[in-house]
């Protein structure tokens, strides 16, 4: 629970679809979100984490550890907004760098379509949802709280 009453933890997120697949989403939990607790140290891995460490390139099992994390093409986005507390009545502004995964290259123009933008509340109601258009890979949006 926040120190101050009117403070509220708040997740964004946001997707990018071409077509009808998704390219990216990103999610982005404020500092004062609830973190997952850390999982207690353990020998044995999970079978995907053990894959991923032994996969090498050209092993089908790394193809296999590829298609599963979204293929060879996909794109990872970085959110960040102008500060870390807003109080009711200030506005958000969220920014976000659509980059490859792999390479690191901004989002080729070609590929840039409206992406939604949702905001969720403490408990997981949407709060604020809209689109927005990237533009030279970048994309941007405001929202009163």
């Amino acid at each position: 629970m926040s120190r101050h009453p009117f403070l509220q933890p708040l997740a964004i997120v946001a997707a990018l679809t071409v077509g009808s697949s998704l390219l990216w989403t990103s999610i982005r939990a404020e500092q004062n979100s609830p973190q997952p607790e850390p999982k207690p140290d353990r020998q044995e891995q999970p079978d995907d984490q053990a894959a991923a460490r032994s996969a090498k390139p050209g092993n089908a099992e790394a193809g296999q550890l590829t298609e599963a994390l979204g293929g060879t093409e996909r794109y990872l986005t970085h959110l960040s907004t102008d500060k870390p507390v807003y109080k009711p009545g200030e506005k958000l502004y969220l920014r976000g760098t659509v980059l490859h995964a792999v390479k690191h290259t901004p989002l080729p123009e070609t590929l840039q379509s409206p992406a939604m933008i949702q905001i969720l509340g403490p408990k997981g109601e949407t709060v604020a949802q809209g689109m927005t258009q990237p533009t030279d890979s970048v994309l941007g949006y405001a929202w009163e709280v």
